[in-house]
């Protein structure tokens, strides 16, 4: 079918595709070799990115127009997540695929040459946008990023754009970051018979922490443990509440991300994504840390150690002076604190007893996360100082040296 002029509109390609696909679904299976079967598999993956291509450039147009609203619809988003049967989060990606569609011509190329899935097309998009809506973020190289999607799986190339956005903008990371913790919540929700229904969010970290603390307790026993995984986690979580438990965290960052430098990556921590450049300054006030140098290549020149929590004597002289959470108005006891350096250890300041003082969680996160600061007066004890703007960059001068 064509219109006046003998061109076929999209309404006619659309439906020859259509007629096309029904055509493969009614066809017997054929009984195909397994090296013939993975080649079928990956044209049909390969036929269904490009499918999932049109649809976001359409859905882009739509939501550049007013037609949602006409037809009585809040959003574009709401309109493609109902009528074309999507979720919204799906709905959302294909907008942003076809919105930044244009500035990423080497990875359009790459999907239609089948080297690049649409789920990490997606993923690579919405850095984009991310990345381009901040600071000095107007230009957008997508060629890094592509060949780390080329080259990775769609989990780690996840990682690798977390990384990209902090890199970009790590003070709106923070804030995305901390919007999160904002959320957390846990419903113990009792039933008539005594039993009890949980109900909650974390946030990356404090999800890190609890995993960290129940992984250890939610192994198999044997061959013999049929107990399923949710039945594990259960008992893992009892078990934890009855004896107690401490989480270690695996924390691994570079040294321009532990001083808070412009431009540096986020953090690693095992069972978390990426966190932010304040989150590992605070996980990293009361540990013990593994220097470890990489080359260019990843490969390890040198591993050394470097002791950075207080000796034994130093913590019960510390608990013996704050006897708890330091912040004016806490009342949590000295068991329920952590040693928090004034001067963080990163930026030189010592593990001393006059450089450290008891936070609770809470308080310490204020003091990372929270923008807040912690200082000691000899008149007036500790004070407390609320966030205040930041007027110039942290990077790294070329003449200052670095601190391990």
């Amino acid at each position: 079918m064509c219109d006046g002029e003998g061109k076929t509109t999209n309404g006619d390609a659309t439906s020859a595709v259509i007629v096309a696909i029904e055509r493969l679904l009614e066809r017997p299976r054929p009984d195909l070799g397994s090296s013939e079967q993975t080649k079928e598999l990956i044209r049909l993956r390969h036929a269904a990115d490009l499918l999932e291509l049109a649809f976001a450039r359409e859905a882009a147009v739509f939501a550049a127009s007013n037609e949602y609203d006409e037809l009585g619809f809040v959003s574009p988003i709401q309109w493609i997540r109902q009528e074309c049967r999507m979720t919204g989060h799906a709905a959302a990606a294909a907008i942003t695929v076809g919105e930044q569609e244009p500035a990423l011509p080497k990875s359009t190329q790459a999907l239609r040459a089948g080297k690049l899935g649409f789920s990490h097309f997606a993923l690579l998009a919405g850095t984009a946008a991310s990345i381009k809506e901040s600071p000095g973020g107007d230009e957008f190289d997508e060629a890094p990023l592509l060949r780390k999607a080329l080259a990775h799986s769609l989990s780690r190339f996840r990682r690798e754009c977390t990384h990209a956005r902090h890199a970009a903008d790590a003070r709106r990371f923070l804030e995305e970051q901390t919007q999160m913790e904002e959320w957390r919540r846990l419903e113990l929700l009792p039933c008539e018979d005594g039993a009890l229904v949980l109900r909650g969010f974390l946030d990356p970290v404090g999800g890190a922490m609890l995993r960290s603390a129940l992984e250890p307790l939610a192994r198999r026993n044997g061959a013999s443990d049929e107990r399923t995984k949710e039945q594990r986690w259960a008992d893992a979580l009892v078990e934890l509440a009855r004896h107690g438990g401490s989480a270690q965290l695996q924390v691994t960052a570079t040294l321009e991300t532990l001083r808070g430098f412009d431009g540096a990556p986020a953090g690693e921590l095992e069972f978390c994504s990426p966190i932010a450049a304040a989150t590992v300054q605070r996980l990293a006030c009361d540990a013990s840390v593994t220097r470890v140098i990489l080359d260019a290549d990843s490969a390890v020149l040198d591993i050394g150690r470097a002791r950075r929590v207080p000796s034994a004597a130093t913590r019960r002289a510390l608990r013996a002076r704050d006897r708890g959470c330091v912040w004016p108005g806490c009342e949590r006891p000295a068991s329920w604190t952590a040693p928090h350096h004034l001067r963080h250890w990163a930026d030189g300041g010592d593990t001393t007893l006059e450089n450290l003082a008891l936070l609770c969680h809470r308080h310490h996160w204020k003091v990372h996360e929270g923008g807040w600061q912690l200082v000691r007066s000899r008149d007036q004890g500790v004070v407390t100082v609320p966030p205040m703007p930041e007027f110039g960059s942290r990077a790294r001068a070329p003449n200052e040296p670095a601190v391990v």
